[in-house]
């Protein structure tokens, strides 16, 4: 009876553990898949950032030329009154009621 070896008996204590280290196991492997996905992630942000600040400045230069556009349909709308006016004056002159 000198050397004897007991063999212990897997308990609920040891399943316990073993399913928690199986858990760890997924998580981290999640973690991993994850960990991967974003420096591409991240490079999509950048490209759409990119996006957004070409958009915003073609947007800013539609909004200058209707500006400007707005300046000369003014104008133009205001000739083409006094034009009218006149022609209608010229009328009543030469043809007078």
């Amino acid at each position: 009876m000198c050397c004897i070896f007991y063999e212990y008996p897997i308990t609920m204590e040891t399943k316990e553990i073993e399913m928690r280290l199986n858990n760890l196991e997924q998580k981290m492997e999640e973690v991993h898949k994850l960990t991967q996905i974003l420096p591409r992630l991240e490079e999509r942000i950048i490209n759409q950032k990119d996006d957004v600040s070409d958009h915003e400045r073609r947007l800013r230069r539609l909004e200058e030329q209707q500006q400007k556009n707005t300046v000369y349909v003014g104008w133009v709308e205001r000739v083409a009154w006094a034009v009218i006016a006149a022609g209608v004056a010229t009328l009543a002159l030469l043809f007078p009621s």
